[in-house]
């Protein structure tokens, strides 16, 4: 469901920004003219259809439908990123929570939901985590578009700020998560269990090894200029290579 999410809001703004994409990457089907909007449209629409769906048939209890509402309200917020009046894209760090809070937080209570219900503090505090990673990191995107973005009147970060602060501002967003993730295992609730039930070792090695990581994240946007697969800067890549490394860590941790 997640990915057929994903899939659906990557094509969705592909759609509204094709004019865009014509000068920051015309390679893509629509700039190439390979694909109508027409049909890119309709797409987008039967993927988030498929989305839902496959969201509503999650029911871990009769009744319970945590994992759709999640994915609902993580849809709308995708939706809100890309298309007008809202276009949440070109309005500076709103861009940033629009994908943050779906993305990084919505999602992982949605998994959650899938084998037990949300209403409870670690599903949401380990959203919280990803969501903070991805408040800063969502902007290493916008590095390569920067010139494109410009002329559209795109208010991304790197427009506002230009390069160099935009990779001072994000690059705490690659480490304090992580820092958080440690905290989440000494943190008590009110039954003096830990807010995380992960094994206490690996947890506070996994946090580590990723705000290590996050350091040299921080020293490779310092070279904002510097493209890579499909022309987007470096950490744009290491940024989705961290997030599945933190996802699978955290399982691994769950599983000691």
């Amino acid at each position: 469901m997640a990915s057929i999410l994903n899939a659906a809001s990557n094509v969705l703004n592909q759609v509204t920004e094709v004019e865009v994409d014509r000068k920051n990457k015309p390679d893509r089907v629509l700039p190439r003219g390979d694909m109508s909007i027409k049909t890119a449209t309709g797409y987008a629409i039967f993927l988030y259809a498929i989305a839902m769906l496959l969201a509503w048939l999650v029911e871990p209890v009769p009744g319970v439908r945590h994992t759709f509402w999640c994915s609902l309200a993580a849809a709308v917020a995708t939706v809100l990123y890309s298309v007008k009046p809202v276009y949440a894209k070109s309005r500076g760090w709103w861009a940033n929570i629009t994908i943050a809070v779906p993305r990084g937080c919505l999602l992982k209570v949605a998994g959650w939901g899938c084998v037990a219900s949300a209403w409870d503090v670690e599903p949401w505090f380990i959203g919280f985590v990803f969501m903070l990673f991805l408040l800063g990191a969502a902007s290493s995107k916008d590095f390569s578009d920067m010139a494109g973005d410009g002329e559209a009147n795109i208010r991304t970060l790197p427009v506002i700020y230009g390069a160099e602060k935009t990779a001072r501002l994000i690059a705490p967003f690659f480490i304090m998560p992580w820092l958080a993730l440690i905290a989440g295992v000494f943190l008590q609730r009110s039954t003096g269990s830990p807010v995380l039930h992960t094994a206490m070792i690996p947890t506070i090695a996994l946090g580590l090894v990723l705000a290590g990581y996050g350091v040299h994240i921080g020293r490779l946007m310092k070279n904002a200029s510097a493209s890579s697969i499909e022309g987007n800067h470096p950490a744009w890549k290491h940024m989705y290579l961290m997030m599945m490394a933190a996802q699978v860590g955290l399982v691994v941790c769950y599983l000691i």
